[in-house]
């Protein structure tokens, strides 16, 4: 039964991971929006998401020029879902590498020493 929950928890934890990590510093990317005057050939626009950018600003919407989840619910920021799923399974390996390391250092520990 453990086993059988241990990778939906892996998954779990690599997509909060991933939607979190918008909130944690801004970058800036060049996007294209040919619906908007003046980026129709690109602009530079605040980005968000760890490793890849998932999360653009669109330009216009967002008074402070920010980009986070949060925007994406309100449709002020744009979402690429394919640089998103990308980072979830990277933080799934990430948390997956860390759960297989913490439990070969409490199976190394736990060997009694002769």
């Amino acid at each position: 039964m453990r086993q059988a929950l241990a990778l939906p928890v892996h998954c779990a934890v690599g997509m909060v991971v991933t939607l979190s990590s918008t909130f944690v510093g801004q970058r800036v990317v060049r996007a294209t929006y040919p619906d908007l005057m003046g980026c129709e050939d690109s602009c530079q626009v605040a980005a968000a998401g760890w490793p890849l950018v998932f999360v653009e600003d669109y330009l216009g919407m967002s008074v402070i020029n920010t980009a986070d989840m949060m925007e994406v619910w309100f449709a002020a920021d744009r979402f690429n879902w394919s640089p998103f799923w990308v980072n979830v399974a990277f933080w799934t390996m990430i948390s997956v590498g860390v759960s297989a390391a913490v439990r070969s250092f409490h199976l190394a520990s736990a060997e009694p020493a002769e």
